[in-house]
């Protein structure tokens, strides 16, 4: 089998944006507010935990933001179809641990995968706000299984070795490359043995086109629905797994026409 390469370039340049404009759900007419769930197990570390702790399994969804861009913009996005009912509590944690409560929203109906909900965005920390790792949160309440989706990332400082060997999963690099004619992204980094799920954009990746390891996880973009591979596009690429994300922008670079298997 023949493999041909070419590597995915980080957003360095102007952007050419997703042609397909994101569209964020309207709370107002699927849900209601109601009072905030007390959140039974405390937010894991991004490591691998010790099998006797309690864990929160992944969430039906990521956080997605994009660092780059100033605005500060972070989504909650729909992995899987929610359904009526269920209930989603959205919150912020600080460096020493203390927690911003937020809103807990009841569903009043069903919600697809791949939907997008605004979480609150601070456009500037300024002098006064806390340095270290600033953690956006959502816990899912399906029928009474609670799970989590968080993503940290530093405010007024950097991560050092130790921090970055921890934070699991990582996105390190990517590459881009054709294989029978399917369109194949790899992601190197540091992940779980749980089954991930990944989101371009606000684009659910099927479960059939990813094959993960420690150190890879391979996505059949060929396969993944709505997404234009003729197009030189940034793309928000987010993996979720064992309750925490990492997101990165990669540049999606159109194969010669002809030479690959679209995405349905």
């Amino acid at each position: 089998m023949k493999l041909t390469t070419w590597t995915a370039l980080f957003l360095l340049v102007a952007p050419a944006w997703p042609q397909q404009r994101r569209q964020t759900v309207d709370t107002s007419r699927i849900a209601e507010r109601v009072q905030r769930e007390a959140r039974p197990l405390t937010l894991h570390g991004r490591m691998a935990v010790d099998g006797n702790a309690a864990v929160i399994p992944q969430a039906p969804g990521v956080i997605q933001t994009n660092l780059l861009d100033a605005s500060n913009i972070v989504w909650f996005v729909t992995a899987e179809r929610l359904p009526r009912g269920a209930r989603i509590t959205a919150f912020l944690t600080l460096p020493d641990g203390t927690e911003i409560p937020l809103d807990t929203l009841s569903l009043n109906n069903d919600v697809a995968a791949g939907a997008s909900f605004d979480l609150p965005n601070i456009r500037k920390f300024g002098s006064f706000w806390p340095q270290g790792l600033l953690t956006y949160g959502v816990e899912v309440n399906v029928n009474g299984r609670i799970s989590q989706t968080a993503a940290d990332f530093p405010v007024g400082t950097f991560r050092d070795y130790d921090s970055v060997t921890n934070m699991v999963p990582r996105i390190s690099s990517l590459n881009e490359g054709l294989s029978d004619r399917d369109v194949l992204l790899t992601i190197s980094g540091a992940f779980t043995n749980d089954v991930p799920y990944v989101l371009i954009e606000d684009l659910p990746v099927p479960a059939s086109a990813v094959r993960v390891s420690p150190t890879q996880i391979v996505v059949n973009l060929s396969k993944v629905s709505g997404l234009d591979l003729g197009l030189l596009q940034e793309l928000l690429l987010t993996v979720g797994q064992s309750g925490w994300c990492d997101t990165i922008v990669f540049r999606h670079t159109p194969p010669r026409t002809g030479s690959y298997n679209p995405a349905p």
